[in-house]
């Protein structure tokens, strides 16, 4: 049982599957609160950042080189002692883990992100249009493997072309958002963002 102070008063109810909690907000503790009490250590492991303490929501936004992690096999003992991962270059277990992630962030068309990565888009993008009219060029920039050429051929109001993502709002927590989108071209270009 927990023992009562000034602060805490337990009152025993007669019906059973009921409980009231009143709090004074009169009522203060002469100890104060630790501040540390409420941190919390985070160690990035991936989803607990990725569209949570993160506000980034989406996949590989800088369009970088991804690389897959391969299967950790403790027989042979292919952890890195630097806490990284063996990066997976076989095909097919490429494709198993893109399956994956489309299974994990509920992606409905995985087949579109596996052919995307697979002609050349950054991990994470798809096309929109056919392969021949979207070019990705799996060329990286020359800052940390990040940003890529996309070259999109006769697009029209009728007929959109591009790259998009398939993500889910967190619309429950904020209405408001903020987009930047940079872009370079050889000669001017009119570029449509929709959401």
């Amino acid at each position: 049982m927990v023992q009562e102070t000034d602060l805490f008063e337990h009152v025993p109810l007669s019906e059973r599957n009921q409980a009231t909690l009143t709090v004074d907000t009169s009522a203060r503790s002469p100890h104060p609160v630790n501040p540390f009490l409420y941190g919390k250590f985070c160690e990035h492991l991936g989803l607990n950042i990725h569209k949570g303490m993160e506000a980034q929501i989406l996949l590989n936004p800088t369009f970088s080189s991804w690389a897959f992690a391969g299967q950790v096999d403790r027989q042979s003992n292919l952890n890195r002692v630097d806490g990284g991962f063996v990066v997976e270059s076989d095909e097919i277990k490429i494709a198993q883990r893109i399956q994956m992630y489309a299974r994990r962030l509920a992606i409905p068309h995985p087949r579109q992100l596996l052919d995307a990565y697979a002609g050349g888009a950054a991990f994470g993008w798809i096309r929109v249009g056919e392969p021949g009219d979207v070019l990705a060029s799996p060329d990286v920039g020359a800052h940390r493997g990040r940003a890529q050429r996309i070259e999109v051929i006769e697009a029209s109001p009728s007929s959109p072309k591009g790259i998009a993502q398939w993500t889910y709002l967190p619309l429950h927590r904020t209405r408001g958002y903020e987009f930047r989108l940079v872009g370079r071209a050889a000669t001017p270009v009119q570029i449509d963002l929709t959401l």
